[in-house]
């Protein structure tokens, strides 16, 4: 009789462990986010406006730009995205990909990097005159 009772009580342990990590399973499977292409926000966190920045802190050219940036209120001025791509490797991809649209080979590609409406730019002084000419300055 002894025995039938510890059988029974490990036999509910196993059902509850059971039940338990079930849940559990189906919990994680539900609330795993689901992958998907990046896609380039505005930065006030809404849908896609077209154009998008890429940069990387360790480049100077960068820096020049995000001054440029700073100097004239860009950023209050035009909606776009800024991704750095330095260590962000997602990022690096997705920039490539852009680039490969516009028919640019790896050699005429570098940082700073601007996608925007299909046109690609590269380097500060085409960025910082797309800048100009979508905030108005002269």
């Amino acid at each position: 009789m002894l025995k039938k009772m510890k059988n029974k009580k490990l036999y509910s342990l196993v059902a509850v462990v059971t039940v338990i990590v079930a849940v559990m399973i189906f919990w994680g499977i539900r609330s795993t986010p689901r992958l998907e292409a990046p896609v380039a926000e505005k930065l006030d966190g809404t849908e896609e406006s077209g154009i998008t920045y890429y940069y990387s802190r360790a480049s100077s050219f960068s820096m020049n730009v995000q001054k440029f940036f700073d100097e004239n209120k860009i950023e209050e001025k035009v909606v776009f995205s800024k991704k750095e791509v330095m260590p962000n490797t997602e990022n690096s991809r997705e920039m490539d990909m852009r680039a490969k649209e516009c028919g640019l080979s790896e050699k005429e590609t570098g940082i700073p990097f601007l996608y925007a409406g299909g046109k690609c730019f590269v380097g500060e002084e085409e960025i910082m005159e797309f800048f100009k000419k979508e905030a108005g300055i002269k």
